[in-house]
C-alpha cells in the first residue's frame, strides 16, 4: 500500500532493492545511535517505518526472548516473514492510527518524518507513547551536501540544488534532518543529542538510493526550468559512469535523540 503524497511505490519489488540499499548505507550508522541509548535485555521497542526490517531484527537481537519489537509500516510485505513471539509485525500510518501511551522504552524511525508534513504531531504522539525515561530516536535527510561533486559535473550539481524544492512540492521535506533537534524539543524531551553521518562515494554508487527519486522528479524538474532536460540526462547517466570518476557526497543523515523525562 502506498501514501497518495509519496514518492516510491512502496510494494514495488524496485523499492525493495531502493530500502536494501539504504539499509546498507546507514545500517552502521543507525545501529551505533541505538546502542548509545542503552537498549538491552528486556526492553520494549518500537521501529516505525520498518521498511525491510534490519533495524527491528538488530533490536530483537538486542532485547532478547524477554523483550518486544514492534515492527511497523505502511507496507508489511517484507517484514512480515521475520514476524516471531517477540517480533510483531503491525500494519500502521503512524500519522493517522493510534500508539500506545506510555508503551516503549525506546521508538526509533529513519526517514520517516521527512515524508509526513504534520511530522509536529507525529513527534508528540511519539515522544507520548515513551515510558517514562523512554528514548526517541529520529534520523532524517539534510541533501544539501548533494550539490558538491569532484570534479565539478554540471548536470549532477544543477539538479541536486533544485532538488530540495522540487521534493518540498512533492511531499516530503528533504532538509529536515536539520528540524529535529527543535521537533524534540517543542516535543517536550529532554537530554537532547544530535549527530550527522555522511559519505563521499563514486556517483555510481549511490544508483540504488538515488536515481529512483531523480527519475521520479524529472518531469517536474524540467517543466519548472529549474534545470534543462540535457542537464537531468547528464545527471542520470553519471550513475551509469564506468569509470567511477566523480565523487559527490550523500546526505547528512541527522539523528537526533531525546529522553521522556521521569
Amino acid at each position: 500500500m502506498s501514501r497518495p503524497d509519496y514518492l516510491f511505490d512502496t510494494a514495488d519489488m524496485a523499492e525493495r532493492r531502493r530500502l536494501d540499499a539504504h539499509a546498507e548505507l546507514w545500517d552502521p550508522f543507525t545501529f551505533r545511535i541505538l546502542e548509545a541509548t542503552g537498549v538491552t535485555a528486556g526492553w520494549r521497542c518500537l521501529e516505525v517505518g520498518a521498511g525491510t526490517g534490519t533495524v527491528a531484527t538488530w533490536l530483537h537481537e538486542r532485547v532478547g526472548q524477554h523483550g518486544m519489537v514492534v515492527a511497523t509500516d505502511i507496507e508489511t510485505r517484507w517484514l512480515e516473514p521475520m514476524a516471531a513471539t517477540n517480533l510483531v509485525v503491525r500494519h500502521h500510518n503512524v500519522d493517522a492510527d493510534p500508539l500506545d501511551a506510555n508503551g516503549y522504552d525506546l521508538i526509533h524511525a529513519r526517514l520517516v518524518l521527512e515524508h509526513l508534513p504534520q511530522r509536529e504531531a507525529v513527534v508528540a504522539k511519539l515522544a507520548a507513547a515513551l515510558r517514562p525515561g523512554g528514548w526517541l530516536v529520529v534520523q532524517d535527510y539534510d541533501i544539501r551536501t548533494m550539490a558538491v561533486a569532484e570534479p565539478p559535473h554540471d548536470g549532477w550539481q544543477a539538479c541536486a540544488h533544485a532538488m530540495p524544492a522540487m521534493m518540498q512540492s512533492a511531499g516530503t521535506d528533504p532538509l529536515c534532518g536539520s528540524q529535529l533537534v527543535g521537533l524534540l524539543r517543542r516535543a517536550g524531551l529532554v537530554d537532547i543529542t544530535a549527530e550527522g553521518h555522511l559519505r563521499s562515494l563514486p556517483i555510481p554508487d549511490l544508483a540504488e538510493v538515488f536515481r529512483a527519486p531523480l527519475e521520479a522528479l524529472r518531469p517536474a524538474l524540467t517543466s519548472s526550468g529549474a534545470v534543462t532536460t540535457d542537464q537531468v540526462e547528464s545527471a542520470l547517466a553519471a550513475f551509469e559512469d564506468d569509470t567511477r570518476s566523480t565523487t559527490t557526497y550523500t546526505p547528512i543523515l541527522v539523528a537526533a535523540s531525546g529522553r521522556r523525562a521521569t
